[in-house]
């Protein structure tokens, strides 16, 4: 966490990861302690992924493209790295 911010790590991103059309990355939803997900902004920084919302002051869990994920994450706005290995649903 970082604040009002967390990040997500990667390993093994081959120089980092991008999104498939340059565009910034949809379907990443964020709680609180309350554990309400809500859609996140998220800004990819090297081999990590910064996640944010005016709704969540201090995020504790993440989802990626979980349950009612926006139309945006399809095959052309996905997650990947150097080597076009894409970013699997999930939570942490």
């Amino acid at each position: 966490m970082e604040g009002d911010k967390i990040r997500v790590k990667f390993k093994h991103t081959a120089g980092g990861l991008k999104t498939s059309d340059g565009e910034r990355s949809k379907g990443f939803a964020i709680a609180g302690e309350d554990h309400k997900f809500v859609w996140a902004e998220a800004k990819i920084d090297g081999d990590s992924i910064v996640l944010w919302s005016k709704d969540v002051a201090k995020p504790v869990a993440v989802r990626y493209a979980w349950a009612d994920s926006p139309s945006a994450i399809s095959s052309t706005r996905s997650i990947s790295q150097r080597h076009r290995l894409e970013l699997m649903t999930g939570r942490e």
